[in-house]
């Protein structure tokens, strides 16, 4: 029953702030106007030329502030947190439009609103079309009041309304709105109804959409005569799934699909009230059964009694067609047979149904199944419910990166792709696959094997492409993601200003590049695969605040690796990508500062000795904090080794060979360093370097010894050590790791990445990683810096896949001081529904940037 993208928007229940509209600037008489709040985009709200496709708007309601009749407002898919009150009419031919990108298998193609209020609010308005938008709400989500001649067409809807409170509508129209047509939209598990017709409106068409998991109705109209509900799905609502309430006589249902109301688990926000099991799926009042046709629609089997119609409850269709004299041509079927060759929904609709669309809600067209009956009248193929089934021909492809093998050569950038069947109702002629860099091969169903080899790390699109001979043809995609695989090594320091290691023992003056030869040293191979090195880098002895920037070459990027001030020693872990001369270039912005680092293992497409791919935690799981006396350790003294344990149950598994933890030193009596697994002497390189006092972290990537337990050393004083796992490197599964070149995808001090300001204490707030700054949709984790900067109080951050619903999280990526600069790197997971990760700060306020430095798939 669901679209592709049905369940691309889920619940993300953030403390998300309403967005007030900035004063607009006067426009010159233009056709389009341009949102885009994309971190390269340039947008401003207030600038001269702000709206043009150069300058766009920030926010969509700076454009919905000034835009005139004949206008198009163009929104780029990206999160947009504001709620858009819209005013300003359009006149019949020549509407007010705005419109997203199509693209509709993909929802994260959406610009998608998340709000405080209402998503959209148009207000008294007339001739206004909504297109190819999405959003969420802890409100409703579309309210159209007093409004008429308006179109509302591929909209999607998530998780709108207030937990607990299951009269609100998704989308309402009220205030005697009239001309109003919803069609080809998604509504998916919104807390209360689903979509909500009052009283007084009329002329309202409702066609061609899913609604479905609502703790409510699917659709109730109240008191709106003439309403025409056409070719919808709803399925599996709380509520029925179509209701006619009062008096909304002369109402056309025809061609709707109504899969059963459930009393189960329906939506991420749990099971339905008590009591709703006994609703009908199809509920037409006494005063609206006067002048209304029922027609066409199919009933799914398992309702225990489908039909209401005049106050008679109908257990089936037979009885509703006798009793009411409605439902002519209704059918049932189990659920399980809809959406597939052989669905009674096939070929049998009404196609002169007020209404009905000439495309289904993912713009397909009518097609006519060669392998059913046509028993629809008109053409007599048209589909019933929201979705034309296609038949014809649906590839099905497997793509597989080769996994890591004991005992055999690691091969990142190696995959198969299958054609392992395919849905035609014609023989095949030719079936082939492209494996999206230029390479295309012929093969057969079924045909195993077709390996590859792709010449650099990186996303793909591999399409399999299936011609019948009828001259169709269809395709389905996969993506695969070809990285590089990490080989550990023992910490060796390359680099040391102070000493002349690895560079003159000279400082790094303010604008200097320091070019660093790392393939050859410290066991980095020079075989020319190695794609990135992972160092810990430390800066001391600054004269001044500056920022490191770690890059391959090249111009110096917008982006920072570590925060050094005068009399502060800073460390960070970094992954940089290796230039082609096997060098990595550090930048230092401005006064002197020393630099040093320590290679702890290097990323390449051939590895050499253990080759091991990237886990990410679904949540950073705590292992340690000696503060707490349930973990039997405490403050860890001078000289002193301490284990924790990072495999086992709710941990890393089993042949997890090193752990990738945020280590955080606190309370410290003296200035010291740890250090991740010591050999038993006193370490000679250093994993967090701290001062007395002070609160600081670092991610560590620390070998695991054979009990499943990391060492951790102190160098002098005591100190209270936390850690959180992050993720680990292990010998199979995981996946490979894409290294990028840093790139700012969030900088709350000029609104780079949709935050502008500083982000408030106990507030979480969702950045999006996939899908921008060239990081694909689909990416499961990324390696992220994080850099906190002019906090107004002690605190912490965390990052993570977090919701609203989530307690206060129970670790942490960066601790900072008020007024102090901090970076850390982080392994995060990403939010699979909109691609974001969630930024939470736990006290006072304070301003983040964000530098994206590499993701897995």
């Amino acid at each position: 029953m669901r679209t592709k993208r049905l369940a691309a928007i889920a619940a993300l229940a953030l403390s998300v702030a309403g967005v007030l509209p900035l004063a607009g600037t006067a426009q010159a008489a233009v056709t389009d106007l341009y949102v885009n709040n994309r971190s390269n985009a340039g947008c401003s709200d207030t600038a001269p030329a702000a709206g043009s496709q150069a300058v766009p708007f920030c926010t969509i309601s700076a454009a919905a502030d000034i835009v005139q009749a004949g206008q198009t407002v163009h929104v780029t898919s990206n999160i947009y947190r504001e709620s858009v009150h819209l005013t300003h009419s359009g006149t019949p031919g020549a509407p007010i439009t705005f419109t997203g990108p199509a693209h509709p298998d993909d929802a994260t193609w959406l610009p998608n609103l998340l709000a405080s209020d209402h998503v959209f609010n148009l207000d008294h308005v007339h001739d206004v079309v909504l297109d190819h938008m999405g959003g969420q709400s802890s409100q409703e989500g579309v309210v159209v009041t007093g409004s008429s001649r308006v179109t509302l067409d591929d909209l999607t809807l998530s998780s709108t309304g207030a937990l607990g409170n299951a009269t609100t509508p998704a989308l309402h129209i009220t205030g005697g709105s009239s001309a109003v047509t919803v069609s080809r939209s998604h509504i998916n598990y919104p807390h209360g109804e689903g979509l909500v017709v009052d009283g007084g409106s009329s002329g309202v068409v409702i066609t061609t959409n899913f609604v479905g998991g609502t703790v409510g109705h699917g659709v109730l109209v109240t008191d709106a005569p003439g309403t025409v509900i056409t070719s919808n799905t709803t399925y599996n609502d709380c509520g029925p799934g179509i209701e006619l309430a009062g008096n909304s006589s002369g109402a056309t249902v025809e061609n709707n699909i109504l899969a059963e109301s459930d009393s189960s688990a329906v939506g991420p926000w749990g099971p339905c009230p008590a009591g709703t099991a006994a609703h009908a799926d199809l509920v037409v009042s006494a005063a609206s059964a006067t002048g209304t046709t029922a027609d066409y629609n199919l009933i799914t089997t398992g309702t225990q009694h489908p039909y209401t119609w005049a106050g008679q409850q109908y257990a089936d269709v037979p009885s509703f067609r006798q009793g009411s004299g409605q439902g002519a041509h209704d059918l049932s079927s189990d659920i399980a047979k809809l959406n597939k060759e052989g669905s009674p929904a096939i070929d049998s609709a009404d196609a002169n149904a007020p209404g009905e669309l000439p495309t289904d809600i993912d713009g397909n067209p009518r097609v006519d199944d060669p392998l059913v009956a046509n028993t629809g009248t008109g053409v007599g193929y048209y589909d019933r419910g929201a979705q034309e089934y296609q038949g014809g021909i649906v590839p099905d492809l497997t793509v597989a990166q080769t996994a890591l093998q004991a005992g055999q050569p690691d091969t990142p950038l190696h995959v198969t792709a299958t054609s392992t069947g395919v849905v035609s109702a014609w023989p095949v002629a030719k079936n082939t696959i492209d494996f999206g860099d230029g390479t295309v091969v012929d093969t057969v169903l079924g045909a195993t094997g077709n390996p590859h080899d792709y010449a650099a790390p990186g996303t793909y699109t591999v399409t399999d492409t299936v011609t019948n001979t009828s001259g169709g043809t269809g395709s389905t995609s996969r993506t695969v993601t070809v990285g590089s695989d990490f080989s550990p090594l023992a910490p060796a320091r390359i680099l040391d200003t102070r000493s002349g290691i690895g560079a003159p023992a000279q400082q790094v003056g303010p604008g200097g590049v320091l070019k660093l030869q790392v393939t050859g040293h410290g066991g980095v191979p020079t075989d020319g695969k190695v794609t990135a090195v992972l160092l810990n880098l430390t800066a001391t002895g600054a004269t001044a605040a500056t920022h490191i920037t770690a890059f391959p070459g090249g111009q110096v990027p917008t982006a920072s690796n570590l925060n050094a001030a005068p009399g502060l020693d800073v460390g960070n872990a970094v992954v940089v990508p290796v230039a082609a001369d096997g060098t990595v270039s550090l930048y230092n912005h401005v006064g002197d500062v020393d630099l040093i680092a320590d290679v702890q293992g290097f990323y390449s497409t051939a590895p050499q000795g253990t080759a091991l791919r990237l886990d990410h935690q679904a949540t950073p799981v705590r292992a340690l904090d000696t503060r707490d006396s349930s973990y039997g350790i405490g403050e860890v003294g001078p000289g002193q080794s301490i284990r924790v344990q990072v495999r086992g149950t709710n941990l890393l598994p089993a042949d997890a060979q090193y752990a990738v933890l945020n280590l955080t030193a606190t309370d410290g009596t003296a200035n010291s360093y740890i250090t991740a697994a010591p050999n038993g002497n006193p370490p000679t390189t250093s994993n967090l370097n701290f001062t007395a006092g002070q609160t600081v972290a670092n991610q560590v990537t620390a070998p695991i010894n054979a009990d499943g337990t990391v060492t951790l050393y102190n160098h002098t004083g005591n100190v209270h050590l936390i850690v959180d796992i992050q993720g680990g490197y292990r010998t199979t599964g995981g996946a490979s790791l894409v290294t990028t070149a840093p790139t700012r995808v969030l900088d709350t001090r000029d609104g780079t990445g949709g935050i502008n300001g500083k982000i408030g204490p106990s507030s979480a707030y969702a950045v999006k990683v996939a899908g921008v700054a060239g990081i694909p949709r689909g990416a499961t984790a990324v390696l992220i810096n994080l850099t906190a900067t002019d906090p107004t109080a002690d605190s912490w951050i965390a990052a993570g896949n977090l919701t609203g619903a989530d307690p206060t999280p129970s670790f942490s990526n960066l601790n900072m001081t008020a007024g102090a600069t901090v970076p850390n790197l982080a392994l995060v997971p990403v939010n699979p529904w909109d691609g974001s990760i969630v930024l939470y700060n736990h006290a006072g306020s304070t301003n983040l940037v964000a530098d994206v430095q590499g993701y897995t798939m």
